[in-house]
């Protein structure tokens, strides 16, 4: 929590939004909050202020447009989830994503057979006192979602890896409570060789042109990654341990 609250004047302060715990910061400022979900593909999602507190703490709310249509289809299907079934957020509407330029392949990908935009995220949807509401359950893809911005790992580990001191690299999301996710680069160092820090890496990742927004916030070092039973990486238990990691320190912390 902030301790110099109450230095600042927050008479004019109506409605707070953010990514994630608005239960929280609706308790520490003392004015309605709400969590909120939003991709550059076309999407938010928002509760508005006279809506319920189970709406806008434990959802990210409903379109921000009435002509906004939001389907929660089976994983890798154009199949509806059953009502309360985690499925793939897909959306459409006046101002969501028609297409890639040139691109026919990733527009078959990312959209649906009738126009919907494929998130690769999943959710659940909540009736709540008549209306529908949103809640983000997770990552379909192995993808990052920074504030709405979203990337996908395997292009900056690609980058990564061009740093001669890096013998192997695993990109996972690690949770934010601002931004929803940053970005985590578990590294391997080459033998006798000393792996880059966050700030030695920003400066070599902007040199080969990698988007500020994609560069790792945090570097975790291992002598080998672990792996699932049949011999692959398993980003799961990364995932699970940058974040277990994260809780530790922030109960220390307070």
């Amino acid at each position: 929590a902030y301790q110099d609250l109450a230095k600042h004047d927050l008479s004019s302060l109506r409605y707070f939004v953010a990514f994630s715990r608005a239960d929280a910061i609706e308790a520490h400022l003392g004015v309605k909050a709400a969590n909120l979900y939003g991709i550059t593909e076309g999407l938010v999602l928002i509760s508005h202020p006279d809506d319920p507190p189970r709406a806008r703490h434990t959802t990210q709310g409903r379109p921000g447009y009435t002509a906004e249509e939001i389907r929660i289809l089976k994983a890798g299907t154009d199949e509806e989830a059953a009502p309360g079934e985690v499925g793939e957020l897909c959306f459409r509407g006046p101002s969501s994503l028609r297409g890639y330029y040139s691109a026919p392949g990733q527009t078959r990908e990312a959209l649906t057979a009738d126009g919907f935009v494929r998130t690769g995220d999943l959710a659940r949807a909540h009736r709540i006192e008549g209306r529908l509401y949103y809640s983000f359950e997770g990552r379909l893809k192995d993808n990052i979602n920074r504030g709405g911005e979203k990337f996908g790992t395997e292009e900056v580990e690609n980058f990564i890896r061009q740093h001669p001191a890096v013998a192997d690299v695993a990109v996972v999301a690690m949770p934010d409570e601002m931004l929803i996710e940053r970005a985590c680069a578990y590294l391997v160092a080459r033998p006798g060789m000393k792996a880059p820090d966050v700030r030695s890496l920003a400066a070599f990742l902007e040199k080969l042109g990698l988007a500020k927004f994609k560069f790792p916030e945090r570097i975790e070092l291992l002598e080998s990654f672990p792996v699932t039973r049949v011999g692959k990486l398993d980003k799961a238990r990364l995932r699970e341990t940058i974040a277990e990691k994260l809780a530790r320190e922030k109960n220390a912390a307070a």
